[in-house]
């Protein structure tokens, strides 16, 4: 089984910011054109209807203020207006018929007993018009002059269609404008992820973006103190670690010096009690380990990756190191120890070898620590694709599925182990791997039982 991989979790909707301006902006440029169309076609729609109106009222004045000459002015005008506005026209005399009208005038009057000077809207002959009515002051004969409303609203289509069209390609250059405009100011909040992904424990400066909008001053602000407050953490949280084991130390080395010198002077005296007191040197030795695991984490913690001092060493050499260090402790507890290395004796890696030595004698020592008497251990060095892969293996108890994601926590120790541990082991053998950009993965161990690690570092090789 694999140890789970974590990542960044969102309880919240992923938006985007640049999308969501660009269709906030877009919806209202296109409610703000319609709008403006809306408003347009009510006044040219109106100015053209008053224009109209006055049309028909100069024409039907042309025939009656001026009678004598107006047949040729009439002709021309109606002529003229015929075809473009559609203009029909009809003389009525005093009993209501139709003495003259023009050529597509309906056969029947427009309006019958009208009264004078006045607009008309009327549906006729199959056609809604708006007709004028104007009488002669002499007498009881009437003009009226009329247009379809269908002629009017030909007319204002093709205003309409043109500003529709003038609307499209106003969007088409806003949307254009409002997208490099809103790329180019979202390129702030570009550089200040930048500078945020540069920090590192090494480097919790405040925030400096040479250009920031007021806007995003408080969120600086606030990122700002939060960098603060983690550096002087980070910082306590140093100093008491290296501290506290700087301090513990010295008196553990003594506990422990005085505790040799009493067996050695008074072991007969002591006889009864050795049974506590050897449990009380493991306690202190334990102890000591605690210590000495702080302090290693203290020094690991702030260091970086491209900081991290690396050596050409033989591979072999650091196995075969590590392999010594680890066979009296296996001896103790009649551990057999399966050595399965499918590597050339002569291939060289660039790595921090401490550190390396580290991680591997941590593993080791906890396969051999958590597994009973008598029981197998299988150490597995082979190269695949461009890492080098150490397997350690045991045919132990195991680690129960729900406890692998807190191994690698500080002080972390599974219950039940009956064995002495720090529970930092796993914690510095995690960030050796990490300061090597390499994996470290649990698997199932030896006959389908126990457990298993498998770390994974990158194949520095000649």
């Amino acid at each position: 089984m694999s140890k789970p991989k974590t990542s960044p979790s969102y309880s919240g909707k992923i938006v985007s910011l640049q999308n969501r301006l660009m269709s906030s902006t877009l919806i209202s440029s296109i409610l703000t054109g319609l709008l403006s169309l809306v408003i347009l076609i009510g006044v040219v729609g109106y100015d053209m209807h008053e224009l109209f109106d006055d049309i028909l009222e100069e024409n039907s004045k042309l025939w009656l203020e001026e009678q004598n000459s107006a047949n040729a002015q009439m002709k021309y005008y109606l002529g003229e207006y015929n075809e473009e506005l559609d203009l029909d026209y009809q003389w009525i005399d005093a009993k209501g018929q139709i003495q003259q009208k023009s050529e597509d005038a309906p056969e029947t009057v427009f309006i019958a007993n009208a009264e004078d000077d006045r607009f008309y809207n009327i549906y006729h002959d199959r056609k809604w018009w708006r007709v004028y009515v104007k009488k002669r002051p002499d007498s009881l004969v009437q003009i009226q002059v009329a247009q379809p409303w269908q002629q009017r609203y030909e007319h204002l289509l093709p205003a309409i269609g043109h500003f529709s069209w003038l609307m499209l390609l106003l969007w088409m250059v806003l949307l254009i404008g409002n997208w490099l405009a809103i790329r180019r100011g979202l390129k702030t909040f570009t550089r200040i992820s930048e500078q945020i992904a540069q920090k590192n424990v090494q480097n919790l400066s405040p925030i400096q973006p040479t250009e920031i909008y007021t806007e995003l001053q408080p969120m600086i602000a606030a990122i700002n103190a939060l960098l603060l407050r983690l550096d002087q953490a980070l910082q306590a949280e140093q100093r008491f670690t290296a501290d506290a084991a700087h301090e513990l130390r010295t008196p553990l080395s003594a506990i422990q010096m005085k505790l040799q010198l009493m067996q050695r002077r008074h072991k007969t005296l002591l006889e009864p009690i050795q049974p506590e007191l050897e449990q009380l040197k493991q306690d202190v030795q334990r102890s000591t380990a605690v210590v000495e695991n702080l302090l290693f984490l203290a020094r690991l913690d702030p260091q970086q990756s491209q900081a991290l001092p690396r050596t050409k060493f033989p591979l072999m050499s650091l196995l075969q190191e590590v392999w010594q260090n680890i066979a009296l402790a296996a001896q103790q507890k009649n551990i057999e120890l399966i050595q399965d290395w499918q590597i050339a004796s002569d291939l060289t890696c660039i790595a921090n070898r401490e550190l390396c030595f580290t991680a591997l004698r941590n593993l080791l020592d906890n396969a051999i620590r958590y597994s009973h008497v008598n029981a197998k251990v299988k150490f597995s060095v082979f190269a695949e694709h461009e890492q080098i892969i150490f397997q350690i293996q045991d045919n132990g108890q195991g680690v129960a599925p729900d406890q692998l994601a807190r191994l690698t926590q500080r002080f972390y120790r599974v219950l039940g182990t009956e064995q002495q541990g720090s529970g930092l082991g796993l914690s510095i053998v995690q960030h050796i791997v990490a300061l090597h950009h390499g994996n470290l993965d649990f698997i199932e161990g030896l006959d389908n039982t126990g457990f298993g690690v498998r770390m994974a570092l990158a194949r520095y090789m000649d």
